[in-house]
């Protein structure tokens, strides 16, 4: 009894392995058919190696000889409604694959994607997910890229017309002088003198732009009283003639590890914002405050606000803001090339900063450069 059911168990598994071979080399013959295909060849494999082990084993048992063809005619029945099943979701996952598919290559070509979404199981929706994220991430990116080609676009429309407009003057104030209009020698220079310091620094800026653009800032950073500098900043300011507010939060340790220089240009270039936005008579306020791990300096102007649509655009190259917010003799000069908030943040985030706007119409802007306590590699 033992020797024939070793001999029966021996049987059935070479069956089984038999149709399991035979089931290997048809998956691997039809590997470039549809998934739907592949199921089916698996279904069949397990009903065909199923059959045979108990055709075997009912020959080798004591079963009666009529009861086989019942046995075999349940084993065939199961395996067709397991092939009906697998038939079934196998066309889910072809048509699922499709939209997949479908998903894709709008994603390739720029299109959004269509709102029908895959159910079937968690891997597809997980990949179909990830499609969405990834749609929406790269429309973000191209509205982006639109935007700053925009901005370019404006900028070098810009940069054509702010240069054309100082030379203009220059041209024409030697004109005046050759023709004995302008006579006196003081005024002469004076002139000159002025029409040449905007026309070096509208060339400062668009330098100093171009250096942020391509992540080439030279910086020497070193630990820094920021107290300090804000102060001669705001000093610089005043004897402008800009009327400024300074006020000091002694409590926390105000040195930041930054590079002087541009951190000074980031503070001269929120101050002349700021004063040119402010109504004549009120003041520009300066904040200076730390915690244990950051320096902030906030500059407020008590002008009539931006939108949040323009403080969005407020640190794009070219904005130059509207016309009704700015004093348009200002004690603090800039070159109006609109390059002001950009050259600022720029310059912020190459010392390991942040330079962040906030804005409500009516009630004025406030702009925060907040700056690393310790080294804080960029980048």
């Amino acid at each position: 009894m033992n020797a024939m059911l070793l001999e029966t168990l021996g049987v059935v598994v070479a069956a089984v392995i038999l149709t399991g071979v035979f089931g290997a080399v048809a998956l691997r013959l039809t590997r470039r058919y549809s998934m739907r295909c592949q199921m089916m060849i698996v279904v069949m494999t397990v009903v065909v190696g199923m059959s045979a082990s108990f055709a075997f084993a009912a020959s080798r048992m004591q079963i009666e000889e009529d009861d086989l063809p019942l046995i075999l005619g349940a084993t065939i029945l199961a395996g067709s409604g397991t092939m009906l099943l697998a038939w079934r979701l196998g066309n889910r996952l072809v048509e699922e694959s499709r939209r997949i598919s479908l998903h894709t290559r709008q994603l390739a070509s720029g299109r959004p994607l269509d709102d029908h979404t895959v159910v079937s199981n968690w891997e597809y929706r997980q990949i179909d997910r990830e499609l969405h994220n990834a749609a929406r991430a790269l429309h973000e990116a191209r509205e982006t890229n639109l935007r700053q080609e925009e901005a370019r676009r404006h900028l070098i429309t810009g940069i054509s017309h702010d240069l054309r407009t100082p030379l203009a003057a220059i041209d024409a104030i030697i004109r005046a002088h050759e023709d004995g209009i302008i006579e006196d020698r003081v005024e002469f220079t004076t002139r000159l003198r002025a029409q040449s310091s905007r026309l070096g620094a509208l060339v400062e800026d668009f330098f100093a732009f171009s250096l942020i653009e391509i992540d080439r800032v030279p910086l020497s950073p070193e630990h820094l009283d920021v107290a300090d500098l804000v102060g001669d900043a705001v000093g610089t300011a005043r004897n402008l003639g800009a009327t400024v507010h300074l006020e000091v939060d002694e409590s926390g340790d105000v040195t930041a590890f930054a590079d002087p220089l541009s951190i000074e240009r980031i503070l001269m270039n929120l101050l002349a914002n700021a004063v040119q936005h402010t109504p004549e008579g009120t003041a520009a306020t300066v904040f200076l405050e730390a915690d244990a791990d950051a320096v902030r300096i906030s500059v407020e102007d008590h002008g009539s606000g931006m939108t949040p649509e323009a403080l969005e655009q407020a640190f794009d190259a070219g904005w130059r803001g509207d016309l009704a917010r700015t004093r348009s003799m200002a004690p603090l000069a800039t070159s109006g090339a609109g390059l002001g908030l950009a050259i600022a943040r720029g310059l912020a985030v190459a010392n390991g900063g942040t330079l962040e706007g906030r804005s409500q119409s009516g009630a004025g802007c406030r702009f925060t450069l907040t700056l690393p306590q310790r080294n804080r590699p960029h980048g």
